[in-house]
């Protein structure tokens, strides 16, 4: 039963965070969609299911102390905030711009600095909570105290000095030209992308194992949905999207269970074609500049847990590694965006490598 719950709530939470990242990638300043109450009561309550199932004594050895590293941020913003409203006189529950990001855009910080800092202190937090989730509550205490008394100095030294808002006008924060490669340069990684990509994807579906007979019913349905789009010529972006996403996860999750592969397998062909994509994204992106290719806060925060992430080794459903999945699929993700947002003819030519590696899974069903 424990391990039946262990699963569920992973399944859940990486749902959750899945949506998350897709939401945060556009709600990024400056911001094209909002989240509402029913989204932000939503994601309350379910944080807090979460650590009530992470924390239950029945199910886990696990110290109580832990939420408050994992909810992090939020939680010392809505103090800093609620204590300096009530030490000033006013209501805690009238809303006005005193929290942790407009602090840090009154220290004269960016937006995308001040997002990036928060991102990175909540990265801590949540870091925290997985290193010294097994000492005692005298040590989670401490490391506690120093953090939340680091985060909570930022309401107090900003209440004591005169702000120093932004102009109205705010400048651009990415140069046109800052990382941009000369031309004879800044072809070649995404060149070596539209190499690298399919020979990972079909050395993912070369290895041997069982591939379950619903996935190949998916990848079937999924490869007809893709050559539709590419026949008729309509919604092929979204189409080929899905399948690559979709399709990639797959083919990684059964190439990964059956290698067995884990963080300890450095040397292994899977994890250094992933080494060489990674090296030709971060190149692509650096050269190219923001002309195909805008980076957020966000982009950073996904490239922290693709380096972090294989080092949790004991993320793992079954024989498969959670923390290599991860990371392994972030660095394919981004191959596939910078793919897509080269021209309309490399967006077929993906659509033929999605339909082809759907068919792939397919036939793996009959093949193993």
């Amino acid at each position: 039963m424990g391990l039946l719950i262990k699963l569920l709530l992973s399944y859940l939470l990486g749902s959750v965070l899945g949506s998350l990242l897709g939401f945060l990638r556009f709600n990024t300043y400056p911001a094209r969609v909002f989240m509402g109450d029913a989204g932000s009561q939503f994601l309350g309550h379910y944080l807090a299911v979460a650590v009530i199932l992470l924390i239950d004594p029945a199910r886990a050895p696990y110290s109580p102390l832990l939420v408050l590293f994992l909810w992090g941020i939020p939680l010392l913003d809505t103090v800093g905030v609620m204590g300096q409203r009530l030490w000033q006189g006013r209501s805690p529950f009238v809303g006005d711009r005193n929290h942790l990001h407009h602090k840090l855009l009154a220290t004269g910080l960016s937006h995308r600095q001040a997002v990036t800092g928060i991102y990175l202190a909540q990265g801590l937090s949540v870091l925290c909570a997985v290193l010294l989730r097994w000492q005692s509550d005298a040590i989670l205490l401490s490391v506690y105290a120093v953090f939340a008394a680091s985060v909570l100095s930022v309401f107090v030294w900003s209440s004591r000095r005169p702000a120093t808002l932004p102009p109205a006008v705010v400048p651009s924060e990415e140069p046109a030209a800052a990382g941009v490669a000369p031309a004879t340069l800044r072809a070649w990684p995404l060149r070596a992308l539209t190499l690298l990509v399919p020979l990972y994807l079909l050395a993912c579906l070369a290895m041997p194992g069982d591939i379950p007979a619903e996935v190949g019913v998916i990848a079937a349905g999924l490869g007809a949905a893709v050559l539709g789009s590419l026949v008729i010529a309509r919604g092929t972006a979204l189409a080929v999207r899905a399948g690559l996403y979709i399709g990639s996860t797959c083919a990684v999750y059964y190439a990964q269970m059956s290698a067995r592969q884990s963080p300890a397998d450095w040397l292994s062909p899977l994890t250094l074609g992933v080494a060489a994509l990674a090296v030709l994204v971060v190149l692509a992106i650096r050269w190219m500049g923001d002309a195909r290719f805008q980076t957020t806060p966000l982009d950073y925060l996904i490239v922290l847990l693709a380096v972090v992430m294989p080092f949790l080794s004991d993320l793992t459903v079954g024989a498969v590694h959670l923390s290599v999945m991860t990371a392994t699929l972030i660095v394919l993700f981004f191959a596939f965006e910078l793919l897509l947002q080269m021209h309309q003819a490399m967006v077929v030519r993906l659509g033929w490598l999605t339909a082809g590696m759907l068919a792939g899974l397919a036939v793996r069903v009959w093949w193993a």
